[in-house]
């Protein structure tokens, strides 16, 4: 069986001029950059965007491990996927709730 390896990478030592990491689309929560690799040693290191919410009982927001579409060989293509998801699926929410919102008042 292999263990997922995670670091997180200190964005604001690395580079200042990095681009704003959007929030989680799911729960809100911050987001940060991580180094995956199944060895650090001797394989490839992603990075990728995970969301940092993880409360008191273990239980996880499911960006808090991405899809394999989110893992990228650079930190700022990590970041553009990640945004780039959050706004999309941040736009789809919004969408569908005005559309909830205007349909119970049509029905009322």
């Amino acid at each position: 069986m292999t263990t997922k390896v995670y670091r997180i990478i200190n964005t604001a030592i690395i580079n200042k001029n990095l681009p704003y990491i959007e929030p989680c689309p799911l729960c809100g929560s911050e987001a940060y950059v991580w180094k995956y690799s199944q060895d650090f040693k001797k394989n490839p290191v992603s990075k990728v965007v995970r969301c940092s919410n993880t409360d008191i009982l273990g239980t996880e927001c499911v960006l808090s491990t991405p899809l394999s579409i989110f893992y990228k060989p650079r930190i700022i293509e990590s970041i553009e996927v990640w945004n780039a998801y959050a706004k999309a699926a941040t736009q789809q929410r919004i969408k569908r709730r005005s559309h909830n919102i205007f349909m119970r008042k049509r029905i009322t």
